[in-house]
């Protein structure tokens, strides 16, 4: 049996961090790990936080139709795999909007749950992304406070389930809770 556990949210709500932890903490749990056409940042590990392909590697796959989703996003492509999704057990993955909705078309609703995680606020998250070390950029950071806010706003209510991540313990067990229980 597969399930997949798709979470979603603003960049620097930590739902990479709930994801993982959550992946590692319950039976049969699998994090399915992005491609990017992007360089490594400092401190990032191949095959955890992303796989790392060089831009020809990306596009010769995409145009061989290797892809369940993907998005291009500042003349990166990043996106899954097809055979990721060929393993069973309790599948989890962070996707963008764009990507939850490509996976939604091509996954039976009783395989597929979606997950919003959202800060305790707009002020929380600004002080989070100035916080990161990879985030340095002034512009980068507005352009990403600006993301959250329509992709706080947007749509809200067509998610399963929203957490709001006050702390990020309560945040994983509550989370774990979710994807253990699905399709139960």
């Amino acid at each position: 049996m597969k399930t997949i556990s798709v979470f979603v949210g603003p960049s620097g709500v930590g739902k990479t961090s709930i994801c993982r932890a959550v992946a590692s903490l319950i039976p049969n749990g699998k994090e399915i790990v992005s491609t990017t056409s992007r360089a490594p940042r400092p401190g990032e590990v191949d095959g955890v936080d992303y796989i790392f392909l060089s831009k020809s590697e990306a596009q010769s796959k995409l145009d061989n139709g290797e892809y369940i989703e993907y998005v291009v996003y500042d003349g990166n492509i990043y996106g899954f795999l097809k055979e990721s999704f060929e393993a069973e057990g309790n599948l989890m993955l962070v996707a963008e909007r764009h990507g939850l909705s490509q996976l939604q078309k091509l996954f039976d609703p009783s395989e597929i749950q979606s997950i919003l995680v959202l800060p305790p606020g707009l002020d929380a998250l600004e002080a989070r992304l100035r916080s990161r070390s990879e985030v340095q950029d002034e512009a980068l950071i507005e352009r990403r406070l600006a993301k959250a806010e329509e992709e706080i706003f947007d749509g809200i209510l067509d998610f399963d389930h929203i957490i709001m991540n006050r702390d990020l313990e309560h945040s994983i067990k509550l989370a774990s809770f979710m994807v253990m229980n699905f399709g139960y």
